[in-house]
């Protein structure tokens, strides 16, 4: 976003709420700042200094010379190492303008890479005459220190100066040996600049330690004024191209992988040494189509601000403080192509990885089909195996049934036994009691006369023993069925 303001004597100087700004990094303080303590490093630069570098934080108020400011994380996914009171005085005595809290924001405690981003650029220039500008009120007013003066501010006020805060997002190669060797990092940079003593503040957040050596030498040239004042913006954003084509190939490699094997799987009969498609390769290529959506983002955002910057370089160069603006701005432009061929690099994967995804998915489904004919086989199979069981079952149920009938009409002729048996049973005794010797008949006289029927004295034991047996086997029979009851539950 390019918030460039007319040069034009207004009061107040900026258009933007103070009070929206400072209540939403409020809201946010608890993600973006740390609780309990923080630190900021506070370096100026002089022609007094005699190139060297050295601590300012007494003589911060008395911008008569150069001085930049650096804010840092512990990782990138963490809170910023600086407490909200100590930014708001930090902001309120280098009057910085409210949008640079968007680049604030962007930083602090996130669960991905996609959280809390913005991407931008926004610019101001102001012309104040009458140098009437007061302290912006980000909170409490700054303790100024004990050396502080009133004409220090006076002498602070600039009669023309110049404002541009940005965020950008690159790639870096993290030396990891276990998963994703390659981590996204940001970095957000503010300066103002004095187009009439071209003295800079900085303020820089999570800058890479190798830009941050570069750009304090170039700050260390700048003291004799034989340096652009853009030079440093150059610095920033040419360092998050240095990985950018390392980073496009290993995408392009993992891209490739996928694409063989949705090209050259072979559908149909599995054949030794194929490759194996499954969803998992959708899985992962769909995480390679989140980077490469990110990297569109990326890469969009830092073609905005580079842009921002050739604007605010063209800005600055009308006012006459400028030098070596055509090899700037001739170097800005060759970032804008670099930055544009990668787009397109990255454009072009991504609708290569449309047909690789739209393989990969007929792949899998062709395999979920067959699965499915294979399974709807074993099930037809499956069927008609129970339907010769049920066959057989009915066929069995229908010999059981016939056996059944037998046992009834079986049953029904012992019946009919047994009652011929109890009918004739007592016949049988007595016919065997009188065929025996326990029972006989004597003569009374002649042959002609009656006789009489005489009762052997051994008929007792007759009838003892026929009792004794009746008697054990009823007992038996008895034993027999209180076993057969305990063992049936």
């Amino acid at each position: 976003m390019d918030e460039y303001l007319k040069i034009k004597p207004q009061s107040p100087v900026y258009g933007d709420v103070p009070g929206l700004y400072r209540q939403q990094i409020l809201q946010d303080s608890a993600r973006v700042f740390k609780d309990d303590q923080g630190s900021v490093d506070l370096i100026s630069w002089s022609k007094n200094a005699k190139g060297g570098l050295h601590p300012i934080l007494s003589s911060l108020a008395k911008v008569l010379m150069k001085a930049f400011s650096i804010i840092r994380q512990k990782y990138t996914w963490d809170n910023l190492f600086i407490t909200r009171d100590l930014l708001f005085n930090l902001l309120n005595i280098n009057r910085v303008f409210f949008p640079f809290l968007d680049c604030v924001q962007a930083f602090g405690f996130r669960k991905n890479d996609d959280d809390e981003v913005w991407e931008g650029c926004h610019r101001a220039c102001e012309w104040d005459p009458n140098c009437t500008r007061k302290m912006l009120g980000y909170g409490t007013e700054p303790q100024a220190p004990k050396s502080f003066k009133a004409t220090d501010l006076s002498a602070h006020c600039f009669g023309f100066y110049t404002e541009i805060a940005y965020t950008f997002r690159y790639v870096i190669n993290n030396g990891r040996t276990e998963g994703s060797p390659w981590s996204v990092r940001q970095t957000a940079v503010y300066q103002k600049t004095n187009l009439k003593t071209g003295c800079s503040i900085w303020i820089l957040i999570q800058p890479n330690e190798a830009v941050l050596e570069h750009f304090k030498a170039l700050c260390l040239q700048s003291v004799d004024g034989t340096e652009h004042s853009m030079a440093p913006h150059l610095a920033f954003l040419s360092s998050a191209r240095v990985y950018w084509k390392a980073y496009i190939g290993q995408l392009r490699l993992s891209l490739q992988e996928l694409d063989e094997k949705a090209c050259f799987s072979r559908v149909g009969k599995a054949q030794p040494g194929d490759y194996n498609v499954s969803i998992s390769d959708g899985q992962q290529l769909q995480k390679i189509r989140h980077k490469l959506d990110r990297s569109m983002l990326m890469l969009g955002g830092i073609l905005a601000i580079i842009k921002s910057c050739k604007t605010h370089c063209a800005d600055v160069e009308r006012a006459g403080s400028c030098r070596r603006e055509h090899t700037i701005r001739l170097e800005l432009s060759q970032l804008i192509n670099y930055f544009n061929y990668c787009k397109t690099v990255i454009r072009s994967l991504k609708e290569s990885s449309n047909g690789t995804a739209d393989l990969l998915k007929q792949i899998c489904d062709f395999y979920l089909t067959d699965e499915l004919r294979r399974s709807s086989k074993a099930l037809e199979a499956s069927m008609v195996a129970l339907e010769h069981i049920a066959a057989a079952a009915r066929t069995d149920n229908g010999d059981m049934l016939q056996l059944a009938r037998y046992n009834r009409e079986d049953t029904i002729n012992l019946k009919t036994l047994t009652r011929i048996t109890i009918v004739y049973l007592p016949g049988s005794l007595i016919a065997t009691i009188f065929s025996s010797n326990l029972i006989s008949f004597e003569p009374l006289g002649a042959a002609y006369q009656p006789s009489r029927m005489v009762v052997s004295r051994q008929f007792w034991i007759y009838v003892i023993v026929t009792l004794g047996f009746t008697v054990l086997t009823l007992c038996v029979s008895v034993i027999l069925e209180r076993r057969r009851g305990r063992r049936c539950p």
